[in-house]
């Protein structure tokens, strides 16, 4: 009688346990973003579709107030461009829960004027010109030496 316990391959079950691991982390930090959140005044505690309306509002006022910032660095006189007050434009965005479906309607509005104007400022970079920029920087690149290294 011949047993196979000494011949049997062990299971490692290390990536397993780190995925289940990796998981359980993004998990908690999307639950502390929640909360986060709901104490900061922009979303809710009500589970179902009325979070998915208070994530795309969120998600629109941090576009909105990137996109301002991008655009302030540009040009300081932003706001007077848009026609619309700094402070006032803070107010609301502290206070997101009290705002009528025109107000968003007008956040909305802001959001695609300030997306065309960074387009503007900002345009894309082709390809080629990428190309180009990449074919110059790695002319008189060496091998293992990191780019912030100051030369000898």
């Amino acid at each position: 009688m011949c047993t196979f316990l000494g011949l049997m391959a062990k299971t490692n079950f290390t990536k397993v346990e780190q995925a289940l691991e990796e998981g359980l982390r993004k998990m908690a930090i999307s639950k502390l973003s929640d909360l986060a959140d709901i104490a900061a005044g922009i979303g809710s505690s009500a589970g179902g579709e009325n979070k998915k309306i208070t994530a795309t509002k969120r998600d629109l006022i941090k576009k909105i107030r990137l996109n301002l910032a991008r655009l302030e660095k540009k040009d300081a006189n932003i706001y007077q461009k848009l026609k619309v007050d700094k402070s006032r434009l803070e107010e609301t965005f502290s206070d997101l829960k009290n705002l009528s479906d025109a107000e968003w309607k007008g956040l909305d509005d802001l959001k695609k004027t300030t997306d065309s104007l960074i387009t503007e400022a900002f345009p894309p970079e082709s390809d080629t010109s990428r190309i180009e920029k990449g074919r110059t920087l790695h002319k008189t690149k060496r091998f293992n030496v990191n780019d912030k290294w100051l030369p000898l």
